[in-house]
């Protein structure tokens, strides 16, 4: 599969499954001090892994949300949350995304198999 052919739709709906799989609870969330936070984590998430499929910049990655038709938080907040995000999670998310491709390529290959 090229890394061109998923979408953002897919991986924010893959970031959120895992999320919820693994029951992540972001710790900042329950902290009453300071302003709350506008984007979720899952959203977050979904733009950086977006960002490494498409090998864009972090500048790109922004317009390319905005014209997918996004909000999008400015481009030094974002830098300061994907420099922030947790490594293990990370990595497991990366082990996520790939099964996921994996099955969604074997299913392809099956189907073209079977007609």
């Amino acid at each position: 599969m090229r890394r061109t052919t998923m979408s953002f739709k897919e991986i924010y709906e893959i970031t959120e499954i895992f999320l919820k799989e693994i029951n992540y609870e972001d710790k900042r969330r329950n902290d009453k001090r300071g302003r709350p936070r506008k984007y979720q984590y899952s959203f977050i998430l979904a733009i950086f892994l977006y960002q490494t499929l498409k090998q864009y910049s972090y500048r790109e990655v922004i317009q390319e949300i905005k014209q997918l038709g996004h909000e999008i938080l400015f481009l030094n907040d974002y830098y300061y949350r994907v420099k922030h995000l947790d490594e293990g999670i990370l990595k497991l998310l990366l082990e996520k995304t790939g099964q996921y491709l994996a099955r969604k390529n074997k299913d392809k290959n099956s189907n073209l198999t079977s007609k």
